[in-house]
């Protein structure tokens, strides 16, 4: 059920074993009363241990919104940060952690035109609430998931890959045939910006060999 699959795997989250995405939370459904739903609360900050289970409010989206019906979040470092009281902008509590989430949707706002009621989606939300049954994003950071990739997958794809986008295409303007050095091969960006480097038009370097996760994909193409 949504406590045991959830909430145990929350609990073993530490973040030095965290770089990006790594952990991925699956939900299931649960039998709430009308209007209600599950998620994980922090009401104060410290470890995994001021995680709780609890039965909140379902929220309504706005006119530019979203209403989500989660089926995975993945756990970005904000999370985790947060949780522990060391991010620099910290919400006010209780708060229902997760930034990063891919589902279906379940509803939406009269002046959102870009998604419809059952469309796969993945999305980051502002700060909070994506440990949960279902979330709110606007429409803006709402992006359609395709049917080849699964929710567990879309969760995790929404910062780290446009981060490494932005920096590589955006602000870089890499061209074919330049050589590329990648700091922090081993993260969730840089895993991103090794597959986007590599996806045809542009050789890397890594300078993490040493870590596993940089091995494995140094040779990806």
């Amino acid at each position: 059920m949504f406590a045991s699959n959830i909430f145990r795997t929350l609990c073993c989250v530490r973040p030095k074993l965290v770089s990006k995405a790594i952990f991925v939370l699956r939900f299931r459904r649960t039998l709430c009363s009308k209007g209600l739903m599950k998620a994980v609360i922090i009401n104060k900050h410290g470890g995994p241990e001021e995680l709780h289970l609890a039965e909140v409010q379902r929220p309504s989206p706005a006119k530019s919104e979203v209403l989500v019906e989660v089926q995975a979040a993945s756990v970005n470092p904000v999370d985790l940060f947060i949780r522990e009281g060391a991010f620099s902008r910290l919400p006010p509590l209780p708060i229902i952690l997760g930034k990063e989430v891919a589902g279906i949707v379940a509803q939406v706002g009269g002046d959102v035109k870009n998604v419809k009621e059952g469309d796969r989606v993945t999305c980051c939300l502002p700060w909070d609430g994506g440990y949960s049954e279902y979330a709110v994003c606007d429409e803006r950071f709402v992006i359609p998931l395709s049917s080849k990739l699964t929710f567990a997958q879309g969760s995790t794809l929404y910062v780290s890959y446009f981060v490494a986008y932005r920096a590589l295409i955006t602000k870089c303007k890499i061209k074919e045939g330049e050589r590329l050095f990648i700091h922090g091969a081993s993260g969730g960006v840089g895993i991103s910006a090794i597959q986007i480097a590599k996806s045809g038009f542009v050789y890397n370097r890594i300078s993490e060999k040493c870590s596993w996760a940089g091995s494995r994909f140094e040779g990806r193409g």
